[in-house]
């Protein structure tokens, strides 16, 4: 593909978290760039309906990444060229009932990652995903740029947050040194597209509302998310694994941002009034709930990420929903029965 002039091909790329939603697709996209593709995730996904419909070939471990001795020994049989470390435990919800689970898999699994890369000397880039809820959010209705202050108002986001300020000091302990592997996190968060199939996201909700002929109950209708497609954002992991392979990078280049076109967001009400337009079927109730922790207002400022990195969301809003939602149609339709999941 002219975006990479063929920079994947041939590049033994490691992939942690393959079996997710955004794994799937970077998997399928990277296979299609010609990569010697290897990848690892838990046996356990629940978001994995996706990987198993793609039916890729590739080399894959199962394991746990909370398991170092495990980790270690199969990274020192792939040694990675490049790597994305997408394997997390990701829905705030699950991170609210198993606490535990959440910071091991999300802290201590990067970290059990990254010390055994460290000393593996065919790693040039390694790209960690966190994700937009890692900020400090006063809700003051701003968008965030990657310097802004670390923050987390539950177990998930504060684990995000906690997951960016170890691989900054892995970064500087063990990675920097002008020949080491340069390690960069991006942020980006509410994310759609077809496949996935996790629970309590608004995307998802309003799909399984529509196949299973429910109403939807929606929290906090007038809050805002930086909506944007799924292949939108993994060509911003992609740049950024390019544009720091084999670099020493300064310090306003170990964080990027990658959010919708429009910096500020979107209601939820407004991303429910363009499913309509395409599913009149939909029909929701607000329920707004006291101390939820969840934010009002979480906007991304992507610009640096535009400027030094040539990124841009190719989809709009409206057409990432249309986009998203017809896969669902045709999937439903073609694929697979609702009722099995």
């Amino acid at each position: 593909m002219k975006l990479f002039n063929n920079f994947f091909y041939k590049k033994k790329i490691l992939i942690t978290g393959h079996t997710g939603f955004k794994g799937s697709w970077l998997a399928l996209w990277l296979l299609n760039l010609g990569a010697d593709l290897y990848c690892i995730s838990s046996k356990n996904n629940s978001n994995s309906l996706n990987y198993k419909n793609l039916k890729l070939k590739l080399n894959e471990y199962f394991l746990d990444i909370n398991d170092y001795k495990k980790l270690n020994n199969t990274i020192r049989k792939i040694k990675p060229e490049i790597v994305f470390h997408l394997a997390a435990q990701s829905l705030v919800k699950k991170s609210i009932s198993n606490p535990v689970n959440n910071y091991l898999t999300n802290i201590q699994g990067t970290i059990n990652l990254l010390i055994s890369l460290k000393d593996i000397k065919n790693t040039k880039s390694i790209v960690v995903v966190t994700s937009d809820k890692c900020y400090e959010n006063n809700e003051k209705n701003k968008s965030f740029i990657e310097t802004d202050r670390m923050g987390g108002a539950d177990p998930y986001s504060s684990s995000k947050a906690a997951t960016e300020i170890v691989v900054h000091g892995l970064r500087k302990t063990f990675y920097d040194d002008k020949n080491s592997a340069s390690i960069a996190t991006v942020r980006a968060g509410n994310v759609i597209g077809g496949g996935d199939f996790a629970k309590d996201r608004i995307m998802t909700d309003i799909v399984y509302a529509k196949f299973k002929n429910k109403k939807l109950s929606v929290r906090n209708i007038n809050s805002i998310r930086p909506f944007q497609y799924v292949l939108d954002c993994l060509h911003g992991y992609m740049l950024t694994s390019k544009y720091i392979y084999n670099k020493h990078l300064s310090q306003g280049e170990y964080s990027w941002n990658f959010g919708p076109n429009n910096n500020s967001g979107t209601t939820i009400k407004s991303l429910l009034n363009k499913v309509k337009l395409k599913w009149p079927s939909i029909y929701w109730i607000s329920k707004h709930k006291k101390n939820n922790n969840e934010s009002k207002y979480l906007r991304l400022n992507s610009n640096k990420s535009k400027r030094k990195l040539k990124w841009l969301p190719i989809l709009s809003t409206k057409e990432s929903i249309n986009l998203t939602l017809d896969w669902y149609d045709r999937y439903f339709q073609n694929e697979i029965n609702l009722s099995q999941n």
